[in-house]
């Protein structure tokens, strides 16, 4: 059986896959995409014309439970088109309606998120240990002199206590004396205890300045259900697809909430490569599509997941009832196993980083000198300390003239009482 001269080719503006574009006379053209290539691969190979159609809703297509079908798929089925591609995902629910060929590609769905920016760096002396740790041990130093208190042996000012408890942190000696067995247990404790906590702290910053540190983010699947399921985040599926149906009906749980919360809360975006880069660098949001997508477009600038949603096989869509079903999954082999497909994808995601790097220039930064930015923090802790100092002289000023007039007062009254009474 010959192949048929002209074929109807339903197909969808996907970037990178099929991107579509209208000719002076107004007619569809494919101007590029991996699958654009494929199509002419195959019309050369079986030498047949093609016509290009776009489904009037813009939708793949999926199969309802009352048995309507929307998208390509619906037309595919009626008749009105002979093939169908873009991208197609085989599914359960697709293929009770459609047949598929031979599938010529296998993508892992994945999702990506804004990449994380650097935290501030005059904050990065607060970052070697957490609030809890912080306000442990601001607690313990105000709590330990009380305790030197009661347990020395010899009795010591207050104010001693606490200025011995702060040396002890910044690796300063102390000059209260041990006097007797007891003694020597508290301070033989608590100094090397301090001492530890403080090398801990010089190592884990100093690691800090030599990797700065970056805001948290999502990071795998398991993590990005939980935040979903708080509210805390948006994960975006591209409309038309399978891709929520496919997530739903996930037997891992965590992608079923996910899934679950694409659908109640209608998270979807169009299949434009202006549209997902617009939504993927928005605050607390994901955008779920395959890997090269993102590799090829965002490169550096988002973050992808290491784990995937699932494997997706695509595939050509014809009618149950194609006639030569057997001779375009033949020359569908073929192509994939030449290379022939593989090389197209390779020439179509070159062109992508070209442009992206074109567009994308970032300055080398091999070595610099050191900033104000960089030493923002320890400028603001000198200052604070500073500050800190003068309003204790301050306080210690006012407090001997207080002193002193009240003494003198106290003398005066004194003398009034001796010499009048």
């Amino acid at each position: 059986m010959e192949f048929p001269l002209v074929m109807r080719v339903l197909v969808n503006n996907l970037v990178t896959i099929c991107d579509l574009e209208k000719n002076p006379d107004g007619q569809i053209i494919l101007k590029g995409g991996v699958e654009a290539e494929l199509l002419k691969l195959l019309s050369y190979a079986l030498k047949f014309r093609y016509e290009l159609m776009v489904p009037e809703d813009l939708q793949w297509g999926i199969k309802h439970q009352n048995g309507s079908l929307t998208g390509m798929i619906g037309k595919i089925y009626r008749g009105e088109a002979d093939l169908a591609m873009c991208a197609f995902v085989q599914t359960e629910n697709r293929q009770s309606a459609v047949d598929f060929s031979y599938p010529y590609e296998i993508e892992h769905l994945v999702f990506a998120t804004r990449a994380p920016r650097s935290l501030p760096k005059f904050l990065a002396y607060i970052y070697p240990f957490s609030y809890t740790v912080w306000f442990s041990m601001i607690a313990v130093m105000l709590l330990m002199p009380f305790l030197w208190r009661c347990l020395l042996c010899s009795s010591v000012p207050m104010r001693k206590l606490f200025s011995d408890a702060f040396a002890i942190f910044l690796s300063k000696g102390i000059t209260t004396k041990a006097t007797a067995l007891r003694d020597y247990v508290l301070f033989g404790t608590w100094i090397p205890m301090i001492t530890f906590l403080s090398w801990c702290y010089a190592a884990v910053f100093f690691s800090f300045l030599a990797l700065p540190l970056h805001e948290d983010y999502v990071r795998d699947i398991p993590q990005l259900a939980k935040e979903v399921t708080r509210g805390n985040y948006r994960c975006m599926v591209l409309q038309g697809g399978m891709i929520q149906e496919k997530l739903a009906k996930s037997p891992v749980s965590a992608i079923r909430d996910i899934g679950h919360a694409v659908v109640q809360n209608g998270w979807y975006i169009e299949a434009t490569l202006k549209s997902i880069g617009k939504t993927v660098f928005e605050e607390n949001t994901v955008v779920v599509a395959t890997r090269p997508f993102f590799v090829n477009h965002y490169d550096k600038e988002v973050y992808v997941s290491p784990d995937y949603f699932y494997s997706a096989q695509y595939g050509l869509v014809i009618h149950k009832t194609f006639c030569c079903k057997d001779i375009l999954d033949r020359k569908l082999r073929r192509i994939v196993a030449t290379g022939l497909y593989e090389k197209c994808k390779r020439d179509n995601y070159f062109k992508e980083i070209f442009k992206f790097q074109a567009s994308h220039k970032v300055p080398e930064e091999a070595s610099r000198d050191l900033s104000v930015d960089d030493l923002l923090g320890a400028f603001l802790i000198y200052v604070l300390g500073m500050c800190i100092s003068l309003v204790v002289f301050m306080v210690e000023i006012f407090h001997v003239k207080a002193m002193r007039f009240f003494r003198l007062r106290f003398f005066t009254i004194k003398l009034r009482r001796f010499f009048f009474n």
